[in-house]
């Protein structure tokens, strides 16, 4: 890999005049249309970056070692979170199990408590999770999201105390709504569920109804039916499509379903929540394809990514054709994405139409993803299989993310990439008029790499 080579070049034999050419290709790939097209340009590659002018690998990554209860299924859904007393917790949903993994900071140990609901779904391939921080305590709801199949779950709740899990694991919330697609938490602290069925059949029947946004009274998460004396309540929305997630943002909080965006701001009494359409037709390919940063909302909707930071933008993406060329939409539950604040990142990741079946899960997993760094503003992707992740889990200052067996690994952190290896590959070079002939004497790179690197040139 090198970022501005120079090349040391000869012109006709006759002359044989010295001249160095320098190869300032521009950050990121470009793999729209034919290879042609991405002339001068970085074409494919995987596990590499660009960042602040120089093209470098990624960081490696290592398992992290975790005491207690093992693993069980495939990490779906991850929430590293710190409690009010300064403790620290990442909770993992898995196709079959919800665990807290506690960490240690005196002895730097993680040890990991099931606490699976009681009454929890059977484990399958598609099931996900949504998880919420609520102070000290932990909503939870599973669904199947799978397009053929989808449908909705229930919410359980923890109370955060590992002391309690032999007999307090998360536990369904038995006067919440039923059938729930997705939960979050407002700024204003209302415990909120995404299309649902009414327990008592009064607002939706016995059919949930996928645009319906219900909330808890404030700062309670057993409290769902309205009255005078609480401030409870619901409202569906205008909308063509089905509820997906939400996020809070900027003193608000969004609202995606798979074909436009809302927001819910705060009003008080008596309407509690006022509720307007932001945009149409940029909705949100599946439950966990967003990311929140600091300055924007970014997520990945049907054939396009978009941006949101007060206003909705399409990005312009240099290897749309590729990816969503590639993407295996039978398995597009599967896609997720997460936020890397260090490089200014935000990466999706997705199942390709060539992702071979996973020799211990034997259903096929994600292996893919695309990276979008939204401040130098350019695209790479490339093959990693990872399930899900946050961008820290604390106290760490680096991404943690889980691959298909079950596994948490540690990112960014050393060079030690479980035998893969980086590379870039250019597109077409032209260093002169096909009228010339032109020989290569030698290459001076100018890379960002810790060993040795490997140049191949084609013609």
């Amino acid at each position: 890999m090198w970022n501005n080579c120079i090349g040391r070049l000869f012109g006709t034999p006759s002359l044989m005049i010295e001249q160095l050419l320098p190869l300032a290709l521009k950050p990121g790939f470009f793999n729209n249309g034919t290879t042609y097209q991405a002339k001068d340009r970085w074409y494919k590659g995987t596990l590499v970056r660009f960042f602040e002018g120089a093209l470098r690998p990624i960081g490696g990554w290592s398992a992290l070692t975790i005491t207690g209860a093992t693993i069980a299924g495939r990490p779906v859904a991850m929430l590293a979170y710190q409690q009010l007393g300064g403790d620290y917790y990442t909770i993992v949903g898995t196709t079959s199990n919800l665990y807290a993994i506690a960490f240690d900071g005196n002895t730097g140990v993680y040890t990991a408590h099931d606490i699976t609901p009681a009454a929890d779904a059977s484990p399958f391939d598609s099931l996900t999770w949504t998880l919420a921080a609520f102070g000290n305590y932990i909503l939870a709801n599973f669904r199947d999201e799978n397009i053929a199949t989808a449908a909705g779950g229930v919410l359980s709740v923890w109370d955060g105390n590992p002391a309690h899990v032999a007999t307090y694991p998360a536990t369904l919330i038995t006067d919440s709504p039923a059938g729930v697609y997705a939960t979050f938490v407002t700024p204003e602290k209302f415990a909120v569920a995404l299309g649902a069925v009414d327990p008592n059949h009064v607002l939706t029947g016995t059919e949930p109804d996928p645009r319906l946004v219900w909330w808890a009274s404030q700062a309670t998460t057993d409290t769902w039916t309205p009255d005078a004396l609480n401030s409870a309540g619901s409202f569906s929305l205008a909308s063509a499509g089905s509820l997906m997630a939400a996020a809070a943002f900027r003193g608000q909080s969004l609202l995606w379903t798979t074909r436009d965006l809302w927001s819910m701001q705060y009003l008080g009494q008596p309407l509690i929540y006022g509720f307007q359409q932001l945009g149409v037709e940029c909705g949100l390919f599946s439950s966990h394809a967003y990311v929140v940063a600091s300055n924007a909302v970014f997520w990945m909707g049907p054939g396009r990514f978009y941006r949101f930071d007060g206003f909705i933008s399409p990005l312009q993406c240099d290897v749309a054709d590729y990816v969503f060329s590639n993407i295996n939409t039978d398995f597009q539950w599967k896609t997720w994405a997460l936020h890397n604040p260090q490089f200014n990142e935000v990466t999706w990741f997705y199942v390709s139409k060539t992702a071979p079946t996973n020799a211990t899960t034997g259903v096929v997993e994600v292996d893919s993803y695309v990276t979008y760094n939204y401040t130098e503003n350019h695209w790479v992707f490339g093959t990693l299989s990872r399930t899900c992740g946050v961008a820290a889990q604390v106290p760490g200052l680096v991404p943690v993310m889980a691959s298909p067996e079950g596994v948490l690994y540690q990112h960014e952190t050393g060079n030690t990439r479980g035998g893969l290896y980086a590379h870039a590959e250019s597109g077409p070079i032209e260093l002169a008029p096909g009228d010339q002939i032109m020989r290569i004497q030698q290459i001076v790179p100018d890379d960002k790499t810790v060993g040795d690197v490997r140049i191949t040139i084609y013609a």
